[in-house]
Formats: C-alpha cells, sequence, structure tokens
C-alpha cells in the first residue's frame, strides 16, 4: 500500500504532464456527495471512531490508487461524519485535503459549475478551508502552491497561442510590405500567396480559440455562475470581437483582390498594415495581460515553495518543485527574448520555415543583449543549482530507505504467519517506493543534464552534463539516452571524435523505431564530425563553427 503522505509529494510531476487536461462536467458532477453513502457493509452501530478511521483510510487508499471518484466520495463521507460528532480539526483538515488534492488532480482548480448542480467549490477554495481550521497546515500551504503552479501553466499556454499568433501576423505584414516595392510581377505574387496562406491559417486558428471562451475572456472575473458564464466573462482585447472580425475581413478581401491582379497597390498594402497593427496590438494587450497573471501566480508558487523548505528543511521535495518554478521563470523571460529575436530575423527578410532557426542564431550569439536574456539565464542557473541539492538529497534518502528495508527481517521469534507476511509486505512496499523514485531521480538528472548542454538555457557544462549522463546510466542501463547526453555535450565543445563515438554508441543501442527521430539526429551529427575531423586533419582550418 502506498503512503498518502509520499505521493503527494509526487503530484508535482504529474501536474507538469497534465498542463493542459480539463474534466467535463460529468466528471465534475460525478464529485458531488453520494446520495447512497458507502458503508463498506457497517452496520449503523459501527462506532463513529470506527466509521470515520475507515472513511479516512478509503480515500487516502484510493487516491493513492488514482480513484478519484471514489477518494472522493469517501472523503466527503468522512468530513460529514467528523462534523457531526465533532471529531478534532485536525480529521476534518485531512477529509478535505485529500477532496482538494482530487479537485488538483482532475484540473479543477477555481470554483466551477456545473449543469443541475450549480456552484461547487474547487481545489483552492478547500484549501482555504483547511487553512481556517488550521493555519499553518502544510498539506494545505505546499497545495496551494502546486494550485498556483498549475494556473500558471495555464496562462502561460493562452499567452503562448496568442504570441505565435502575432507572430504570424508580423510576417504578413512584412510580407504584404515587400510585395508592394517587388520589382517584378512574379516576385509580387509569390510573396501575395506565402502572405494569404499565413493570413488563412492565422484566422483559422482565432476561430478555434475564440470558441474556447477562456483565451479573449477571463473566465475567472465572471460575476456569473450557470451555464452562460464563460460567454459573459470580460472580454481583455482593445478591440471587440466584431471590430476585430470587420478588421480581418478587410484584409482578407484585399488580399484576394491582389492575388487576382497579381500587383500590391501601396495604398491598399498601408491600409493592410493598418488593420494587422491594430489587430496585433489587441492580441499584445490580451497576451500580457496573462504574461502578467502567469507571473504573478508563478511568484506565488514560489515563494510558498520557499517558505515551505525554510520551515521543513527535512522536506526536500520542495526543492523539486522548486527546479521546475525556477525552469519556468526561465522559460518566461526566454520566450520574450526569442520573440525579439524572431522579430529581427522577420525585418531581415529571413523565410518563414526558417525564422525559428534564425532566431535562434541571433539569440545565443553575444551581439544579442537583452534583460530578459540575463533573467532567462539567472533562473536557469538557479533551477540548476536546485537540481543537484535535490539529487544528493534524493541518493541519501535512497540509502536511507534500503537501509530500513534491510534492517527489517525474519527470526527465529517471528513465526507468526500474520506477522511474517507484513513484514513481507512491508519490504515489497519499500522496494516498489525505491524502484519508484530512482524513475523520478532519473526523470531530474535528465532535466539536468539539458539544462546543461541546450545553448539556449545559457548554462553549458560538458563536464557536468557528462557526469549527470554516467549518474542516468547507473539508473537506467538499458537507455542509451545517456550516450545522447554525452554526444551532444562534446559537440557543442567542438570535441568532434568524443561526440563522434558517443553518436555511434547511441546508434548501436538504441531502438530502430522507438527512437528514429534522435537516430537521424545522431547520423547527421556523425556526418558534421567527420567534417571537422577532416578539416582539422588537412589544411588546418578553424573548426568555429
Amino acid at each position: 500500500m502506498r503512503n498518502f503522505h509520499a505521493v503527494l509529494a509526487a503530484i508535482f510531476l504529474g501536474l507538469m504532464l497534465a498542463a493542459c487536461s480539463t474534466s467535463t462536467e460529468s466528471e465534475a458532477a460525478d464529485l458531488r456527495v453520494n446520495p447512497l453513502d458507502p458503508d463498506n457493509g457497517e452496520s449503523p452501530v459501527t462506532e463513529p471512531s470506527i466509521r470515520i478511521a475507515n472513511a479516512l483510510q478509503e480515500a487516502k487508499q484510493s487516491y493513492d490508487d488514482g480513484h478519484y471518484v471514489v477518494a472522493m466520495r469517501w472523503a466527503e463521507t468522512a468530513e460529514r461524519l467528523i462534523i457531526e460528532y465533532e471529531y478534532p480539526v485536525e480529521d476534518l483538515a485531512m477529509a478535505i485535503n485529500i477532496q482538494a488534492y482530487v479537485l488538483l488532480q482532475i484540473n479543477r482548480i477555481e470554483d466551477y459549475f456545473v449543469k443541475d448542480h450549480g456552484k461547487l467549490e474547487g481545489a483552492l477554495t478547500k484549501f482555504d478551508k483547511v487553512l481556517t481550521l488550521l493555519e499553518r497546515d502544510f498539506r494545505a500551504r505546499l497545495g496551494k502552491s502546486l494550485a498556483s503552479f498549475r494556473l500558471h501553466t495555464d496562462m502561460v499556454l493562452k499567452a503562448d497561442s496568442l504570441g505565435q499568433g502575432t507572430i504570424s501576423l508580423h510576417s504578413v505584414r512584412e510580407d504584404v510590405r515587400k510585395a508592394a516595392i517587388a520589382p517584378t510581377e512574379a516576385e509580387c505574387s509569390e510573396l501575395l500567396r506565402e502572405a494569404a496562406r499565413k493570413f488563412r491559417t492565422f484566422t483559422a486558428n482565432r476561430d478555434k480559440m475564440l470558441a474556447l471562451h477562456y483565451i479573449f475572456q477571463d473566465v475567472s472575473r465572471s460575476k456569473m455562475f450557470n451555464e452562460d458564464r464563460e460567454k459573459n466573462a470580460p472580454w481583455l482585447g482593445k478591440l471587440s470581437e466584431g471590430e476585430e472580425s470587420l478588421k480581418l475581413l478587410d484584409v482578407g478581401a484585399s488580399l484576394d483582390s491582389a492575388l487576382r491582379a497579381n500587383q500590391m497597390d501601396k495604398d491598399i498594402a498601408i491600409g493592410i498594415d493598418k488593420d494587422l497593427v491594430a489587430v496585433t496590438g489587441s492580441w499584445d494587450q490580451v497576451r500580457n495581460y496573462w504574461r502578467i497573471e502567469a507571473l504573478s501566480k508563478l511568484q506565488t508558487a514560489r515563494d510558498g515553495f520557499l517558505s515551505l523548505t525554510k520551515e521543513r528543511p527535512d522536506y526536500f521535495w520542495a526543492q523539486r518543485d522548486l527546479v521546475f518554478v525556477y525552469q519556468s521563470f526561465g522559460a518566461f523571460f526566454l520566450d520574450t527574448a526569442m520573440e525579439q529575436a524572431k522579430l529581427q530575423a522577420i525585418k531581415a527578410g529571413t523565410k518563414w520555415e526558417n525564422v525559428e532557426g534564425e532566431a535562434r542564431r541571433i539569440f545565443t550569439s553575444d551581439a544579442f543583449k537583452s534583460w530578459e536574456k540575463e533573467e532567462s539565464k539567472r533562473n536557469y542557473r538557479d533551477a540548476l543549482a536546485y537540481t543537484k541539492s535535490f539529487v544528493r538529497r534524493h541518493q541519501e534518502f535512497e540509502k536511507l530507505r534500503i537501509t530500513r528495508k534491510d534492517e527489517t527481517d525474519f527470526n527465529d521469534e517471528n513465526s507468526n504467519p500474520f506477522l511474517v507476511d507484513l513484514v513481507a509486505r512491508y519490504r515489497a512496499t519499500m522496494e516498489e517506493l525505491i524502484i519508484e523514485e530512482r524513475n523520478m531521480r532519473a526523470s531530474m538528472l535528465l532535466e539536468a543534464a539539458v539544462l546543461c548542454i541546450e545553448p539556449l538555457f545559457q548554462n553549458r557544462d560538458t563536464q557536468l552534463a557528462v557526469r549527470f549522463a554516467e549518474d542516468l546510466k547507473s539508473l537506467r542501463p538499458n537507455d542509451p539516452v545517456h550516450h545522447l547526453i554525452k554526444a551532444t555535450a562534446y559537440y557543442n565543445d567542438s570535441r568532434w571524435e568524443d561526440a563522434k563515438f558517443s553518436y555511434e554508441a547511441f546508434l548501436k543501442d538504441s531502438s530502430i523505431t522507438e527512437d528514429l527521430g534522435r537516430r537521424n539526429l545522431a547520423r547527421q551529427r556523425i556526418s558534421q564530425c567527420e567534417m571537422w575531423l577532416r578539416r582539422t586533419a588537412g589544411a588546418g582550418e578553424s573548426t568555429d563553427r
């Protein structure tokens, strides 16, 4: 039986992997109090203390097993019994905490509406209830920090979608501008076709975003709590939906007319640019709104985890949570800096399909300087520091668990079959937890290695990346990714022979079907390594890339 307390520490990683997940109304409705409360076959005369203990135990076990609807019903049963028989607030806090973590798992963080049930409490409201009972409750404060991080993730996804849209519009504007001054009809026609293609893609994606009702609107600010709540949430853009649609219709009509004529009139180009500037400005306002909200939630999560770490130094899992928080801070500023680089690439005339690669080149060059780039570097450096600290503490924790498992053994006095079975189950549970946590530590080592080899993170450290790769190999000897980590680190450091050797080792140990993309990259890199090796062995040319 896995322990609820231990599993709470692992919820964070589960939340990163399910950043975009939502629950249907039927699932949410299932979390209402069951009118036929489960009684586990107990009679009405069962002692209240036993009924409460059973309900809490069933709720914990169901949560650990991933049966969230069942866990919610048992926790609600426990809450009702605790209130009815006036049991200690600590028991009540546990029952409500379990409900809150269930809601966190199914992405019901804020209060929400379900038809036929009305307004239902989300995870944050449940955690706040616990904190009114026990002001310093550790689980509730941890849960609120996790909830803030999840909300930040959702908000970043909205901002990213809007950012991709504005970049597309900037590219359309640049194509239209060039078409208006193109020296030949053929060049003008090609630019107009490309602008029209990007514009159609933009409008199709916009229609999908509008249908969601929560990108251009903030549902949490809606004063209504009914089936029309999303539709009546405040609009966030400078332009209303109707004004924006009219401007886009004008742009589409102007592009179609120019395409038919194979020419772009300068006055029409100015009109198109004016409309697209207005739409881009409106989208930027919405995007900035979600970015500020996301940053606020991320800061709340960071402050919460730091407070928990100071209060409970033994709870080193908060260090792992801080890894993801500081990675998110790094990504937040990296996105802004990369957008600046993309705009430079677009203005320099880079083809649309090459914008991403050129932006990376611009960003990683010493000539590109910005405050956001420096902030990104600082936060990724902090993320790496917390990763190293967590891995070290986790190794110590594993040694402690192994010692405890080994010390729990049979002896001559343990002839009682029940006791023998209990000891065996304890050892099996400890072994299972050790295996689970080794997999989690391996994932953290992989994160750390990436921080050391990805140029955008600005933490390049070949020696440290190789060390992480060796540690990862010891945990996952059958996973060839450690070869790829070392190969990439050597490649970035211009150590062509070492890189070639590691890439070849990856090809030898990796799966032809499961690692196809990475195998193709390895082959390309091997060819490049061979080219540089020939050059250094020949005319003594510089190997600077």
